[in-house]
C-alpha cells in the first residue's frame, strides 16, 4: 500500500524542516544594520536574506530537530493505519528513524559549526 493515510502530507514537514535548515545554514547575523530584513519580501528560494539573532538561530534548530521527527512519527502511523506495517515493525521502524534523524541532526550542527565546510 506505501502509506496513504494521511494523503502523504507528512512529507510537508519535512518540507519545512528543510527550508529552515537552510535559513538556519545562511543566515547572517554579521549583516550590517542597513541589511534590515524585510520578511514581507522573503523568496523561499533565497534563504540568505535572514539577519536572525542567535537566540532565534538557536530556537530555529531546535524545531528542526522536533519537525525532523514529527515527520518520522507521522510516516510511522500512516504505515501502519494504512497496512504497511504491523505493530511490531510500526516500533522497530520508529526506533530506527530516531537514530538516524539523531545522526542526521548532529551532522547538521556539526557541519555549521565547521568554518572549513563552507559552501
Amino acid at each position: 500500500m506505501s502509506g496513504g493515510r494521511f494523503d502523504y502530507n507528512q512529507y510537508r514537514i519535512g518540507d519545512i524542516y528543510k527550508q529552515m535548515m537552510q535559513i538556519v545554514k545562511h543566515n547572517d547575523t554579521n549583516a550590517p544594520e542597513e541589511q534590515e530584513f524585510d520578511y514581507r519580501h522573503y523568496s523561499r528560494d533565497n534563504h540568505k536574506n535572514y539577519r536572525l539573532s542567535p537566540e532565534v538561530i538557536e530556537k530555529f534548530k531546535e524545531i528542526i530537530h522536533y519537525l525532523m521527527r514529527a515527520e518520522s512519527y507521522a510516516e510511522r502511523v500512516d504505515w501502519l493505519l494504512s497496512g504497511d506495517d504491523d505493530e511490531d515493525g510500526f516500533f522497530k521502524r520508529i526506533n530506527r528513524d530516531l537514530r538516524r534523524i539523531n545522526d542526521e541532526f548532529n551532522l547538521f550542527i556539526n557541519h555549521l559549526n565547521d568554518p572549513e565546510d563552507d559552501e
